[in-house]
């Protein structure tokens, strides 16, 4: 790499960094909740579920309340069924144990009938653009909406809201909450341009993508079906390493002796486990140690093997099912009945290839339009490898060492 481009590199890098540290990351930082309601012998009951981060954009411990404190009185003075519905509040808001990374509510009303509607007012005040995914089991009839700062009260008793209990548009449901997750997800976008930055003949892009989605789909499958539970944090902070890996791999392979790069990859990563030694947990330890010695094998072989088709399908295959286990975290979080994990499961499988497929598309857009430009493209190339690495850097070491 010339000088020109190592300054480049650098300076990227770190306003990327210093911009970035200023917030949370955004990936996975989809402004959205859930809540999962079930009425049966004149019992209204609810179970609120939200990201823990995103709670924290706006709500904090005061110094006399909780975050789970602050934010159940809050649910309680905005969620429930509406006052036509002649119900009356027996259990109020409390915290309940949730998985890592997400906080729960159950609630319960007294309703002598089936409540004409139900309201879920909670933060489309504080974010426009916040979505909440609500499900109702009534008298064992299974219903799904999505619902927004325009319509965030779903009246029921009227053919739309009994056709929403059909396999037919729950499946479609998922199929655009799999697309919007990848649209909203920006690790997943910039893991794809740094393939592309990798990748960029047609016939190796494809064994790229291929791998790709045969690794996310099967541990997409594993996680929602509970064979395996994966620590979320460590999946999170993999995702943002694995972006740093591959804008390594292009520049190592561009060296003659690839081992000098894949030496000091590995020792940085140990590295990190001094300041994560003192309070360290398991997974940090493991995450590290383990990445290390992958990285060192993964650059070396990259350097012989990167051209040939089997090697690219098996490390996107790798890379793939880390990026499955977060896709997971956001499905998990909505709470499905058992009967309709597997139509959910694939309707929400099919929506994030779609969503890649279009994401994909707009990027091989973008490329052609830099080759359109003689002698820019490969400014433009090394300046995105810049961005990209800066962000994977960020999310990795915010994520490794964040609560």
């Amino acid at each position: 790499m010339k000088r020109p481009h190592l300054r480049s590199f650098v300076r990227i890098a770190c306003l990327v960094i210093l911009c970035f540290s200023i917030q949370d990351a955004w990936a996975h930082q989809r402004s959205e909740s859930f809540s999962r309601w079930h009425y049966e012998g004149q019992r209204l009951s609810v179970l609120f579920t939200v990201s823990e981060a995103e709670a924290q954009r706006y709500f904090s411990p005061d110094g006399q309340q909780s975050l789970q404190r602050r934010l159940a009185a809050y649910l309680a003075d905005r969620v429930g069924p509406s006052e036509d519905s002649a119900c009356e509040r027996v259990d109020a808001f409390s915290s309940t144990t949730a998985n890592a990374g997400y906080l729960q509510f159950v609630a319960a009303w007294i309703c002598p009938k089936s409540p004409a509607a139900i309201d879920v007012g909670s933060f489309f005040e504080l974010e426009s653009e916040h979505s909440h995914l609500i499900n109702t089991n009534f008298d064992e009839v299974f219903a799904q909406r999505l619902l927004d700062v325009d319509q965030h009260t779903w009246v029921f008793r009227d053919s739309e809201s009994r056709d929403a209990s059909s396999g037919e548009n729950v499946f479609v449901s998922f199929v655009e909450r799999g697309a919007r997750h990848i649209f909203a997800g920006l690790d997943h976008i910039v893991f794809l341009l740094a393939l592309m930055l990798v990748c960029w003949q047609g016939r190796e892009m494809l064994w790229a993508i291929t791998g790709f989605t045969v690794g996310h789909s099967c541990s997409l499958a594993l996680a929602v079906l509970g064979i395996v539970q994966p620590e979320i944090r460590a999946i999170e902070a993999a995702i943002g390493l694995t972006i740093v890996l591959v804008i390594i791999e292009r520049a190592s392979n561009a060296m003659a002796n690839p081992r000098r790069a894949a030496m000091i990859t590995s020792i940085l990563l140990l590295a990190f486990l001094l300041p994560a030694k003192i309070g360290a947990s398991d997974w940090q330890v493991l995450l590290l140690a383990g990445m290390a010695l992958f990285s060192y094998c993964y650059l070396l072989l990259a350097h012989e093997l990167n051209r040939q088709a089997i090697f690219r399908l098996s490390i996107t295959a790798l890379f793939g099912l880390i990026h499955g286990f977060g896709f997971a975290g956001a499905f998990l979080a909505i709470d499905l009945p058992t009967d309709r994990l597997a139509l959910s499961l694939a309707g929400f499988n099919i929506g994030v290839e779609i969503g890649q497929l279009i994401v994909l598309a707009m990027l091989a857009l973008a490329s052609q339009a830099s080759i359109a430009m003689p002698g820019k493209e490969q400014l433009i190339r090394e300046t995105l490898a810049a961005t990209v690495g800066g962000l994977g850097t960020f999310w990795f070491v915010s994520r490794l060492f964040g609560s």
